[in-house]
């Protein structure tokens, strides 16, 4: 089985050949020890030859204040630090009032 195969057939709740090894979250300080010749998350990802990897979405900071900063959907986030992840803590949307008045991609802050 190849990484596909292996992974579908696990969402599947069916056994594959053997147990898909899946990339979350490797800090970058990590990934340069392990494999110093890899020069990208995606050289590494490929050196280990994963049968998954995780993939996010990039997003525009429209506002920013320290360690925070606010996406252009009005979303606040801090940021993550040593830890490589920024935090969501705040949404535009607090209520079903907010629900009701907001307009797709435009927060107070626009």
């Amino acid at each position: 089985m190849n990484g596909y195969e292996r992974m579908m057939t696990a969402m599947q709740v069916q056994e594959p050949d053997r147990v898909p090894i899946f990339e979350v979250l490797v800090h970058e300080n990590v990934w340069r020890v392990l494999c110093p010749q890899a020069n990208s998350k995606t050289d590494f990802e490929e050196i280990m030859d994963f049968d998954g990897v995780c993939c996010g979405g990039e997003f525009k900071a429209v506002e920013e204040s320290g360690d925070y900063y606010t996406d252009e959907w009005g979303v606040v986030y801090k940021r993550g630090g040593l830890e490589d992840v920024n935090h969501p803590v705040a949404a535009p949307l607090q209520g079903i009032d907010d629900l009701r008045n907001y307009v797709l991609g435009l927060f107070n802050g626009a």
